[in-house]
């Protein structure tokens, strides 16, 4: 005896596709946003450096607080890191600088020729990552060209000075440095090694 079974056709999953459908949207506004997250940290890092630059112009004494106290961190903290490469990389980046550029360009044309709005998010990060050069700048170095000034802080009268006391203060700086030359290792080729640091 031979029996024919049937089953009611498989309804199409609606609500499944019209999610995916709605999430495809989001997804792609987020694959395309042109200000990332890193470069919107370093704008406001730019900014925030743009008003204390502004301060210290105005204001003498933020200018030593801010030197003192925190600037002197930043610079302790380039020189730790710059400490254990073997180079110095300000030196190297600056020699490195045609071929960067043309590294910079060549990844700028293959970003536009994917589509323009990938051509501008990599333009505005590029442009976050300069602004980087002119935080580290303000936040260790910027402020100490606008705080006292050296004669201030050592509480010196600034003077007229003559040729005669020029002369006499070169010959003690001689004096004394010749009678230190021999706590002085100078290593062959020009380089030399003092017998005390700065700390």
């Amino acid at each position: 005896m031979e029996t024919n079974m049937t089953f009611p056709p498989r309804e199409p999953n609606i609500g499944q596709k019209s999610d995916s459908r709605a999430d495809a949207p989001h997804a792609n506004k987020k694959n395309k946003r042109i200000l990332s997250l890193p470069a919107k940290i370093l704008f406001s890092l730019c900014l925030s450096a743009g008003v204390i630059h502004i301060i210290a112009c105005v204001s003498r004494s933020f200018s030593d607080f801010f030197n003192f106290h925190i600037s002197s961190v930043i610079r302790w903290l380039l020189a730790a890191v710059t400490n254990f490469l073997p180079f110095s990389l300000a030196e190297t980046v600056i020699i490195s600088l045609p071929l960067l550029i043309i590294l910079l360009v060549w990844g700028c044309l293959r970003a536009s020729a994917r589509s323009n709005a990938e051509g501008w998010r990599y333009v505005i990060n590029l442009f976050a990552v300069v602004t980087l050069f002119y935080t580290l700048f303000v936040y260790g170095f910027a402020t100490a060209y606008r705080g006292s000034t050296l004669e201030e802080k050592l509480g010196l009268d600034r003077q007229a000075v003559s040729a005669e006391e020029l002369y006499e203060t070169a010959d003690i700086l001689r004096q004394n440095i010749h009678a230190l030359l021999d706590d002085v290792s100078f290593i062959y080729g020009g380089a030399s090694v003092m017998p005390y640091t700065y700390g």
